[in-house]
């Protein structure tokens, strides 16, 4: 595989930007989602192998800094970026030569760890525990702490997490092994906490034309997150509401010992993390206001029957937020997915970071990688090697609904504007935002208006 672009004077030029706190802050904390961002920096990072090389490594502080942030983005998308020959070769020696000084107690350039944490994860190396029992400079043993001690701190979480149900169908036994290898996503920090909400209050607001059925509730929320994966949305849900009481459960233990770990002190008593199948939840004998179950469903061997065991955990009047792929929004990447399984891409960190590559070389085909799913290694397996996807259109959602006790209250979109554009539409041409036969006339005539996936409440008649 060779890097995407040639390499400028780099020592020059990483000096002139390593300053910047801003800028390796945003390294630190959030995917870069841009393609020339991401190549730049890819350029950047082989750069970063000279500087770690010979038995005195040439870095200053606010090098080694900026290294060490790189490092940590590169953690974050999971080692996406692509790589060339030379550079692993480089790397290998590099990995090599810090175990053996790791192993002798011979000293170890800052510099080292941080490009070797820019290319595979830290505790991969031989005797990783023994870079925990070193000095590093702040920048460098925040990243020990990302890659060798955090991730210590999730195999011992791991053991101690219940599990409510077996996983007895074959096709979640499939997904489960797939998110064990991949935990997903990857995340760094949650957003700040708001005022807390009711949930009569927020369907209110967002669904302001739609008549539902309140459920009188204020000051306690009772809520499931069915596939909860790597736990931000639901501790982003146990943050908003007011006296939430969340259950979140997945099929992986690795998703949810990430999940665990990174759940603030302020939450630890409002949420419980556990492993169960969605086809055997329905044997718990526990009850809900509130069940998110946002993105879950179409990787399941039988979506409607796990939506049937979801629907037996709703209180009367509870509500649900369902995500769903679209089988009209997702045509392209379904292309994509055929050309992966005709070129044979092993779902392997290499096969996707060559799989992303190939198809960035066939940009003026596929437009999809712009989509935030297409940046961290996590994102791309779930987006186009999936295990098992099902996608739906409209009229099946519509006859499930009819036909399983439940109401449509609404779509979700990603923000209100364009919320009240899709309203504006529909007022305009005299149609109910409820009428879901209008919905599939509307989408079929803009394709991409669930290009993420169709999202949107129900109520449990």
């Amino acid at each position: 595989m060779t890097s995407p672009a040639p390499r400028p004077n780099a020592p020059q030029g990483i000096a002139e930007i390593a300053a910047d706190p801003y800028f390796r802050a945003v390294l630190e904390n959030t995917v870069v989602r841009d393609w020339a961002f991401e190549r730049w920096l890819t350029t950047v990072r082989g750069d970063f192998i000279d500087l770690a090389q010979g038995d005195e490594p040439r870095a200053g502080g606010d090098v080694t800094a900026f290294g060490a942030a790189l490092a940590r983005q590169c953690w974050i998308n999971e080692y996406v970026f692509a790589e060339s020959a030379p550079e692993r070769a480089a790397i290998d020696q590099l990995k090599r030569r810090v175990a053996d000084a790791l192993a002798s107690g011979a000293p170890v350039a800052p510099i080292a760890v941080a490009v070797l944490a820019m290319y595979e994860p830290l505790g991969a190396l031989d005797g990783a525990d023994k870079l925990t029992q070193r000095q590093w400079p702040s920048a460098v043993e925040e990243v020990v702490t990302q890659q060798v001690r955090e991730p210590a701190e999730e195999a011992a979480l791991r053991a101690a997490l219940p599990r409510l149900t077996p996983i007895a169908d074959g096709v979640s036994e499939q997904v489960r092994a797939q998110y064990e290898e991949n935990p997903y996503p990857r995340w760094v920090r949650l957003s700040a906490p708001p005022p807390p909400m009711v949930l009569d209050d927020l369907i209110r607001h967002q669904f302001p034309t739609t008549p539902f059925r309140p459920l009188g509730k204020r000051d306690t929320h009772d809520i499931l997150v069915a596939g909860c994966g790597t736990g931000r949305i639901a501790l982003e849900i146990t943050q908003s509401f007011a006296g939430a009481r969340t259950l979140a459960i997945d099929l992986s233990l690795a998703s949810l010992s990430a999940a665990k770990r990174k759940t603030p002190v302020a939450l630890k008593d409002k949420i419980e993390f556990a492993q169960a199948d969605i086809m055997s939840i329905g044997s718990i004998g526990r009850d809900f206001d509130y069940i998110n179950a946002g993105g879950v469903l179409h990787h399941m061997g039988d979506p409607l029957a796990g939506w049937r065991e979801l629907i037996k955990l709703m209180r009367p009047n509870a509500l649900m937020q369902i995500g769903l792929y679209s089988a009209h929004a997702r045509e392209e990447i379904n292309e994509a997915r055929k050309l992966v399984a005709a070129r044979g891409y092993p779902a392997t960190a290499d096969g996707i970071r060559q799989a992303r590559q190939d198809l960035f070389a066939r940009r003026q085909h596929f437009n999809f990688m712009t989509l935030r799913d297409f940046f961290t290694t996590s994102e791309v397996r779930d987006l186009i090697f999936h295990v098992h996807e099902q996608q739906f259109t409209i009229p099946e959602i519509r006859d499930f609904i009819d036909g399983n006790g439940l109401s449509f209250i609404g779509f979700e979109f990603a923000n209100q504007a364009l919320h009240q554009q899709h309203r504006a539409e529909f007022q305009r041409r005299g149609w109910s935002l409820t009428d879901l036969a209008r919905w599939d006339a509307y989408e079929r005539d803009n394709p991409d208006i669930f290009a993420n996936m169709y999202v949107f409440w129900v109520q449990k008649r």
